[in-house]
């Protein structure tokens, strides 16, 4: 379920421009959170496109399905057709709060077996989402903390459990992953913002609220280019 982050008010910029402004941080992003005690050997996959939102396919219970990277959200995600495909049975009901100011209700569930290529991982908690249609799934951070994950949207390609080797020579972000979803400190503007939620599954690229344009001093866009 989403973070309160989204649920104040925000300005949206037009996705040409947000594209460009976050541009350096939607090339890589490795989400390493909790890697686990025996190393897994790195296994890449190609990756798909849902709109800007980076997809792979995972097996929920045997059932193949196109899930999005999303690491904005702290739960494992299912669409209601996905969970009867899959036998899932649902418990009891929560709230989705969507980026779009909205509230969903879920039902929360646990899913036997969630496999990505040949990585199967057993008894994965997850919200059955009035918010998702036919055959999709967001995996979010119960996914991450059991994958530790590379998103490479440059190459279209994602690696799970990434080897040090790989990462060593990027440039990486110290982020808090206690609310579990990351935020972290970045510079905007020559104004630095804590708190600032790394989520790879907003598209259009990201979001500001207003009270951190508020404190941008010149602002990142024109004033024409938002919209409420």
């Amino acid at each position: 379920m989403r973070g309160s982050h989204e649920s104040r008010r925000t300005w949206y910029a037009t996705r040409e421009n947000v594209v460009r402004f976050i541009a350096s941080f939607s090339l890589l992003l490795c989400f390493t959170a909790a890697l686990s005690a025996r190393a897994a050997a790195p296994v890449t996959i190609s990756s798909g496109w849902l709109q800007t939102r980076t997809t792979i396919p995972v097996s929920v219970n045997g059932q193949r399905v196109s899930c999005v990277l999303d690491t904005g959200t702290s739960s494992v995600l299912v669409s209601p057709s996905t969970a009867r495909a899959a036998r899932l049975a649902g418990r009891a009901g929560t709230f989705e709060l969507a980026p779009d100011g909205r509230t969903y209700v879920d039902r929360e569930t646990t899913i036997a077996r969630l496999t990505v290529a040949d990585r199967s991982v057993r008894d994965v908690h997850a919200l059955i989402s009035s918010n998702l249609y036919g055959t999709h799934a967001l995996c979010g951070y119960d996914f991450f903390t059991r994958f530790p994950t590379l998103i490479d949207r440059q190459h279209s390609s994602v690696t799970l459990f990434p080897s040090p080797h790989a990462t060593a020579h990027m440039h990486c972000l110290v982020v808090d992953l206690r609310p579990k979803v990351p935020l972290a400190t970045i510079e905007i503007n020559d104004t630095w913002l804590s708190d600032i939620v790394l989520d790879s599954g907003m598209a259009g690229g990201g979001a500001l609220w207003s009270g951190v344009l508020e404190r941008l001093q010149p602002p990142p866009f024109e004033s024409d280019g938002y919209a409420g």
